[in-house]
């Protein structure tokens, strides 16, 4: 049998880079197809080995079964050091490579998405081009948004479910958005939800998009949200009080991102949401990934983010796509997660310095740059001293909330239970009667405009014209 390698799980759980050199994995002098039994069960030796002997009789078993002399070496590169390795004893080849299908690491060829060596670089082919992504940004023109709960949903299972759905409120308080001056919103939309009703839940979506699109307001998905509380479908618990979003859920859950096994329903899920919706003009992007590290088992995300990724775009979306970091911006995930985005995209809670630096970071992908998450009144994160930023940097931008309700996101984020509401809001800009908290902020909601006349990409290539202002 042949197998496929997922060799980012397999460096991640050895704690090293395998070479790469044109798409191959170096051994010596000559190469080891990524698809091979030679490299999946050296590979598998290294997993099962644990002291230095067992890897020497790894590897020899290995390379015996395969006909190669016992004195060829193979390289690896551990952080800028190579560590090379004779084989001399023995290892049986199928225990060692049952190991690592065990793991999840090497797969079968009918099997799920896998990163292979001679994979590497396709996501990169499929991305939209910088072209195509500024030419979206001045079709939509600036973006002017909020994330949306609404005040009735403790959380999105409560958003979404048949039996709490209530597209009536809806509608007043998108229309309470439109007047205010927003022209778009984001919104999750759980995996668990769609895996007990996936037909229902299309269905809802679309009246939402409708409804949305009455209001003149175009709607950004988010398809997966990171987190350790995994969301489960029927009634939800009750608001605690004085807990800043007290019943927030998170779907697919760790267990199901680390077991590549468990992907089939993501991997349905995606292909038939963005599939359903992939010509939709109601739809400005897909965020395809909340916060994707914000869980406990961080970075080990990223072979389920990337698969997601490939995914959505199997079914050819016309919306972009995007997944942000929330912080180290600078750092190889958080710049993975850049790459892998037609539209870069990033979260701050912090100071106006902090946002300038961030965006500057950002800008250096040369694509259009959109700020989904952000507003935290009690340390200036404000709309009057963070909407001037996003203007001279021209960033699209979607504030965290619309209506106080049952997520209690009004909260601070260091509440406790008990506490009462603040005098200063940390996020959501409207009463539950759709009374605005500070007036002022509608106002500058209103009137915000980027300086894009005309917009200078950072190779200083002109962008022309002033786009339309939904």
């Amino acid at each position: 049998m042949t197998y496929s390698l997922d060799l980012g799980g397999i460096e991640r759980l050895l704690g090293f880079e395998l070479v790469q050199e044109c798409g191959q994995v170096s051994a010596g002098d000559g190469p080891l197809e990524g698809s091979g039994n030679l490299l999946a069960s050296v590979l598998a030796a290294l997993v099962e080995s644990t002291e230095r002997t067992c890897f020497d009789q790894g590897i020899s078993g290995v390379l015996r079964q395969n006909r190669r002399t016992a004195t060829q070496p193979v390289r690896f590169a551990p952080a800028g050091r190579k560590l090379l390795m004779n084989a001399r004893h023995s290892l049986v080849f199928t225990v060692a490579t049952s190991a690592l299908v065990s793991l999840g690491l090497v797969l079968g060829a009918d099997t799920g998405p896998q990163r292979s060596c001679q994979s590497a670089g396709v996501d990169s082919q499929k991305r939209w081009s910088r072209d195509k992504a500024w030419e979206w940004h001045e079709k939509v023109g600036p973006i002017r948004g909020f994330n949306y709960d609404p005040r009735y949903a403790v959380n999105d299972v409560e958003l979404w479910q048949a039996d709490t759905f209530n597209l009536e409120i809806i509608d007043q308080e998108l229309g309470w958005a439109q007047e205010a001056g927003y022209n778009s919103l984001r919104v999750f939309v759980p995996y668990p939800v769609w895996k007990g009703d996936p037909e229902g839940l299309k269905k809802r979506f679309d009246q939402f998009l409708t409804v949305a699109y009455k209001h003149d307001i175009a709607v950004t998905p988010v398809l997966f949200c990171a987190g350790d509380r995994v969301a489960q479908t029927g009634k939800q618990g009750k608001p605690i009080p004085g807990v800043h979003n007290s019943r927030a859920v998170q779907w697919p859950g760790p267990s199901v991102v680390l077991d590549r096994s468990a992907w089939a329903g993501p991997e349905k899920f995606v292909r038939d949401i963005v599939g359903a919706f992939t010509k939709d003009k109601r739809i400005i992007m897909w965020d395809i990934f909340n916060e994707p590290d914000n869980s406990s088992i961080k970075e080990g995300c990223l072979p389920l983010v990337e698969a997601a990724c490939e995914w959505a775009r199997s079914v050819h979306p016309s919306q972009p796509l995007t997944i942000g970091p929330w912080h180290e911006y600078e750092s190889k995930f958080s710049q993975r997660l850049m790459d892998l985005s037609d539209i870069v995209s990033f979260h701050n809670y912090e100071s106006p310095e902090n946002m300038r630096a961030t965006i500057e970071i950002c800008r250096k992908a040369d694509r259009p740059v959109v700020c989904t998450e952000w507003l935290r009144r009690q340390v200036g994160n404000t709309f009057a001293a963070i909407l001037p930023v996003f203007a001279e940097f021209d960033v699209g931008w979607y504030n965290w909330g619309l209506v106080a309700g049952r997520t209690q996101t009004y909260l601070w984020w260091e509440s406790r239970e008990g506490d009462s509401a603040p005098k200063v809001w940390q996020h959501d800009i409207l009463h539950p009667n759709g009374a605005p908290f500070d007036p002022a902020e509608i106002e500058l909601i209103r009137s915000w405009h980027p300086r894009r006349c005309p917009h200078k990409r950072m190779n200083n290539a002109a962008v022309p014209g002033l786009v339309r202002s939904r």
